[in-house]
C-alpha cells in the first residue's frame, strides 16, 4: 500500500500544463537566506521574522515607457535590494543576488 506522500506525489506529477511544485525532503536544508541587518531567515517564517522582512522591504517600482512609477493602484509590490540578499548553498560558498 502506497503511503500518503508516494500518493501524492504520483497525483503531483501527473499534473499537466504550466505548472510547478516542489517535490523534496521535508526539514532537509540545501540553501541559506539572509537579509542584511535581518540576518539568516528560517522557514517556515515566523511572525517576527515576517513583520522584519515588511520593514526591510519597500514598494517597488515599475516602468512605463521610459518613466519609473510608483502607483500601488497599478502595482501593489514590494521589493528587498538585491544588494542586501545573500543566497547560499549548504555545499558552495556564498553567493551575493546578483545586481541589475
Amino acid at each position: 500500500m502506497p503511503t500518503l506522500a508516494t500518493s501524492l506525489l504520483g497525483q503531483l506529477q501527473s499534473i499537466q500544463g504550466g505548472t510547478a511544485f516542489h517535490a523534496g525532503t521535508i526539514g532537509k536544508k540545501s540553501h541559506k537566506i539572509s537579509i542584511a541587518e535581518l540576518g539568516e531567515l528560517v522557514f517556515p517564517l515566523n511572525k517576527i521574522q515576517t513583520d522584519a522582512l515588511i520593514r526591510a522591504a519597500h514598494v517597488a517600482p515599475f516602468g512605463k515607457g521610459n518613466e519609473t512609477l510608483v502607483d500601488e493602484t497599478v502595482r501593489k509590490t514590494w521589493e528587498i535590494d538585491a544588494n542586501d540578499l545573500d543566497v547560499s548553498d549548504e555545499n558552495s560558498r556564498s553567493t551575493s543576488a546578483p545586481s541589475y
